[in-house]
């Protein structure tokens, strides 16, 4: 009984210091993000709240995409108004599914049913260019002033047969004409296909993601696309972003994460943040924020790791899009809320709590003989770095680098050796020093 009332007292003694540990864990969780809607003195009208994308002129003028309307602030989320595009008189909601501004500050949004307008005076008017109503639009995308594109799907008069289809304007929005479409496989499915999300980088190169594990890529302006297939994993696709026609990131169901960083011929596959992750952006090659059921998550080294950022406790955690102004970073949520965070194109990574390290990471891991592979490396400043692949012995195997290279993420090539086993993979500086293990397989 003396020892059984000791353990329970030590047990009791672990348990009152984890509870602790805990709670001062969470008490670190501090949100950088603020609530700015639903705020006093802005319109709360609108027949449905639920928010869909978000777009901003510049850090004062912000434009979000909501059922039958548009909500709007012109003081930097002070105050915002809703605009009602399509009439209360209509028994469907009919929801505006994304919202953009081109190069000359035109601002468009689209939607279901065919939905589509544009606003040339910085949305103080709006004009209905709605196209036919067996238009589902999901996202809208254009290079320039001139050349966009709308994804999304299509349907036959009795509303049975989904193809999905990528409209495309080359005259500013006054024409749009069906650039592609894509059928179902086979043709007499009962199901709907259709494109989430779209971007191009040029003219001609650009990307789609959808549902059904829909991932294509296009070189020549979206009048034909390459479906990647397999993937790594089959899921539901609902973002894309691309930093330029080889490196490129798609967010999807099941906390999905796919990456490639040579045009597609490559896949890679992480598991990042929430359930459903709807909306990715990059800042810039390093830093970047997700979002997408569960809330948010940021990277500051490309990618390769991120990091949960957690929302003010107790609002709409449900996150559909996000914009990076200026100064601020957007997020707009399913119940109707609009967060802000200070720090803007930087998202206030270059200080704690997300200091930028240096990070090394092989992959395909394992690798197999003789195959070439990828190292991932981020250097947090430039730097003269060597990166060489030991043997269990400690023996040089291989040089993957040696040289100057500047501040950011980097992707190098590696050969696996000829014979299968565990080996080092080193990056080292005159500062600091990174190991990792990998395994090749036969």
């Amino acid at each position: 009984m003396k020892i059984d009332s000791r353990i329970s007292g030590a047990l009791a003694g672990v348990i009152v210091i984890w509870a602790m540990l805990m709670n001062a864990l969470q008490a670190q969780q501090v949100s950088h993000w603020e609530t700015v809607y639903p705020n006093p003195g802005s319109d709360t009208t609108m027949r449905s709240p639920s928010m869909f994308d978000i777009t901003c002129i510049d850090d004062s003028r912000c434009f979000v995409a909501m059922n039958n309307g548009l909500l709007a602030t012109t003081d930097g989320g002070e105050h915002w108004n809703y605009t009602e595009l399509i009439p209360d008189t209509v028994q469907l909601l009919k929801p505006l599914r994304a919202i953009t501004v081109t190069d000359d500050g035109t601002l468009w949004t689209c939607g279901w049913y065919g939905a589509l307008f544009r606003s040339t005076d910085n949305g103080e008017t709006w004009e209905d260019r709605s196209l036919a109503p067996e238009y589902d639009m999901e996202d809208i995308h254009f290079i320039d002033a001139d050349i966009g594109w709308i994804a999304g799907d299509s349907s036959d008069v009795n509303n049975s047969l989904g193809k999905g289809c990528i409209l495309k304007t080359t005259n500013g929005g006054e024409d749009w004409f069906i650039a592609s479409l894509l059928l179902p496989d086979p043709p007499d499915a009962p199901f709907w296909v259709t494109w989430m999300g779209i971007q191009f980088v040029s003219r001609k190169v650009g990307y789609a993601v959808g549902r059904r594990n829909s991932v294509a890529r296009s070189d020549d302006g979206g009048l034909t696309w390459n479906l990647f297939y397999p993937l790594p994993t089959y899921t539901e696709r609902f973002s894309v972003f691309a930093h330029d026609e080889d490196r490129v990131f798609v967010g999807g169901d099941q906390a999905s994460l796919l990456w490639s960083d040579n045009g597609g011929v490559d896949w890679y596959k992480d598991r990042v943040g929430s359930t459903v992750n709807y909306d990715i952006h990059f800042i810039d090659d390093e830093v970047g924020i997700i979002v997408g059921s569960n809330g948010v998550a940021i990277t500051g080294d490309g990618g390769r790791n991120w990091t949960a950022d957690p929302l003010p406790e107790g609002g709409d955690h449900r996150c559909r899009a996000v914009f990076v102004s200026d100064q601020y970073a957007w997020v707009v949520t399913e119940g109707g809320e609009i967060y802000r965070r200070s720090g803007g194109r930087t998202l206030g990574l270059n200080s704690s709590p997300y200091p930028m390290t240096m990070s090394l990471h092989a992959f395909p891991s394992p690798l197999s003989l003789m195959e070439t592979g990828k190292v991932h490396l981020t250097t947090p400043e430039a730097t003269d770095i060597d990166v060489a692949l030991y043997d269990m012995l400690g023996r040089h195997r291989a040089t993957v680098w040696s040289g100057h290279l500047s501040r950011g993420v980097h992707i190098l090539s590696l050969r696996a050796p000829a014979t299968a086993g565990v080996y080092f993979l080193r990056a080292h500086t005159t500062q600091n020093a990174v190991t990792r293990s990998l395994m090749v397989v036969h």
